[in-house]
């Protein structure tokens, strides 16, 4: 289902219109090539394909081998992706040695 008000859940390229998926995409620091892009991928209702995208955009290049099938995988492929542990310490920002 879609998000209702005050709801923050779902898939954002499926979700959003395309003005706030633009703001979004450029809030994280995306080229503007490369964000429009990514709204053509989703506006054509590729949705994972924009997602890894956007993965790739914002994570220097690496990519999600499987490609991405939920919001929770792309989470924890950032952390890996940024070097962050994994385990115990996981969701507390400690940064592996």
């Amino acid at each position: 289902a879609n998000p209702g008000n005050g709801e923050h859940h779902g898939c954002p390229f499926k979700t959003f219109g395309e003005e706030g998926l633009r703001a979004a995409l450029s809030g994280m620091s995306i080229k503007p090539a490369k964000v429009n892009e990514i709204v053509e991928k989703a506006k054509g209702q590729h949705y994972q394909l924009a997602c890894g995208m956007t993965f790739e955009a914002t994570h220097e290049g690496k990519t999600i081998d499987a490609g991405v099938q939920h919001p929770n995988q792309y989470f924890q492929e950032s952390r890996k992706a940024l070097g962050y542990a994994k385990g115990d310490g996981e969701g507390e920002g400690v940064v592996s040695p």
